[in-house]
């Protein structure tokens, strides 16, 4: 079950991230010179004993689709287009260099030309400066810059685009979009690149492949988030045979609020708002209750078999020293004799049933007698415990709980005194959970998430149709 779980929660995470990887590509379909991300799933492996079997699936970035979007023609002379592989190099404020295919130039207000961002477009000896006062602005395809200034007919060269062509597979996708190279390493100018002024390059993202993508991308962490509440739902039904198994249930809370206008706030000279508007922003778990209603006893005839009718716990002694505690009584004894639960934790205080005892008879205050040869023996007195908070028990698996601070320390007595209820031999304790129920609760949990998803695609909606006013 475990495994299930983990392998679909880490699959809706990675088909999160994918769904981010193309909306962020959709986004930037109309961005000039942008580079689709490639989206990928790759599986891996969980080291360390007992993790064998398990394997994570991590969505991951491999890299860029480096394919030339399509050139528009725009007629401005800052437009510039790289022809086939390439880039133009650019500068950060930090002084770093980064690479872009974006060529949608301007001017800054000390002429240098620029990106759309406004990072320095970089020449061969750095940065170019378009004096004031010039005109007709040349690039040519080999990226050299020229004006004319109207004083002379000569043209004057400003200087070259630095026109680079770095390998592909060194190339990594920075924070701010831009592209480096993997150890920094400053490239040269390559002569086999050309520019071609008054054009732009597009986004190279194909807005109809993407889509497909997006829908696939939303089945898959639709499909993982119903495993992961099938799961659940088949842990709980699971837990319905699991003797004195105590059902768990979710406790939510809502989170913060968008105060618009607060309550009683005034309205007029002369009245007041009666309840004022408030925004939620949502819910979430808050934590998980135990619930502790006794579940029915079942009759099994078994003489080491004992139920607890009303309040309390067994004591287990565990092999690290801690005192464990159950309201399983589905006992059985060792090669020793001691009696145990079925995992062969011995029970407190530890009692012996001696060789060839004929009977063991456990009273309904906890006496535990044997008869041996036709005489009776005592062997020993069960002692129950109770908590002030038990539903602050922590649980440990195993039908077994701990101490904690949110239960408080244990009080012990004798089964029927202090609130403590009585035993019953022969009889086991029932889960408390009810099928039917639960199979209710997944109903409503199914069609709660199926509303919220609705919601989300509602709300997409709402913005595609706002963006296109």
């Amino acid at each position: 079950m475990d495994r299930l779980v983990f392998a679909a929660m880490t699959g809706a995470r990675a088909a999160l991230g994918q769904l981010a990887i193309t909306a962020n590509n959709l986004a930037n379909a109309s961005t000039p010179g942008f580079r689709e991300q490639i989206a990928a799933f790759r599986a891996v492996p969980m080291g360390g004993d007992g993790a064998n079997t398990r394997a994570f699936t991590l969505d991951t970035t491999p890299g860029s689709n480096f394919q030339a979007g399509v050139f528009e023609s725009t007629g401005n002379p800052l437009d510039v287009a790289i022809q086939g592989d390439g880039f133009f190099v650019v500068r950060r404020p930090d002084g770093s260099e980064a690479l872009t295919r974006a060529g949608n130039f301007k001017t800054n207000v000390a002429g240098e030309l620029v990106s759309a961002g406004g990072l320095p477009i970089l020449g061969a000896a750095g940065p170019i400066v378009i004096p004031p006062n010039s005109s007709s602005l040349q690039i040519g395809d080999d990226g050299t810059v020229v004006v004319f200034d109207g004083a002379t007919p000569q043209p004057q060269i400003l200087g070259k685009l630095r026109l680079v062509k770095p390998d592909p597979k060194t190339l990594s996708r920075a924070g701010d979009g831009l592209f480096e190279v993997t150890g920094g390493q400053n490239l040269t100018s390559d002569p086999t690149v050309f520019a071609k002024q008054g054009f732009v390059e597009g986004s190279n993202v194909s807005v109809a492949a993407a889509m497909v993508a997006l829908v696939e991308q939303q089945r898959l962490f639709d499909m993982n988030i119903k495993m992961i509440q099938n799961a659940d739902a088949n842990a709980r039904s699971a837990n319905a045979s699991t003797v004195a198994f105590k059902r768990v249930k979710p406790n939510f809370e809502d989170l913060l609020y968008q105060t618009v206008r607060t309550p009683g706030a005034q309205t007029s000279e002369q009245s007041q708002s009666p309840t004022g508007l408030q925004f939620g922003s949502g819910a979430r778990i808050l934590g998980t209750t135990r619930v502790l209603n006794q579940g029915a006893l079942s009759q099994t005839s078994n003489g080491l078999d004992v139920a607890i009718n009303g309040n309390g716990f067994f004591q287990i002694n565990l092999p690290t020293g801690v005192i464990a505690y159950t309201r399983d009584g589905n006992f059985t004894q060792d090669n020793q004799g001691q009696i145990t639960n079925m995992a062969g934790y011995v029970v407190a205080p530890g009692i012996t049933v001696p060789a060839g005892a004929e009977s063991v008879t456990i009273a309904e205050f906890g006496q535990v007698t044997a008869k041996v040869n036709g005489v009776t023996q005592q062997l020993g007195q069960l002692q129950l415990v109770n908590f002030i908070n038990a539903a602050g028990l922590e649980a440990i698996g195993g039908n077994l709980y701990v101490e904690s601070v949110a239960s408080g320390a244990p009080t012990q007595g004798a089964p029927g005194v202090n609130g403590l209820g009585v035993l019953k031999q022969g009889y086991v304790e029932q889960s408390n959970v009810s099928v039917a129920e639960e199979l209710i609760n997944m109903i409503q949990s199914q069609r709660g998430y199926d509303v919220n998803t609705r919601v989300v695609r509602a709300s997409d909606e709402i913005l595609q149709r706002l963006a296109q006013v």
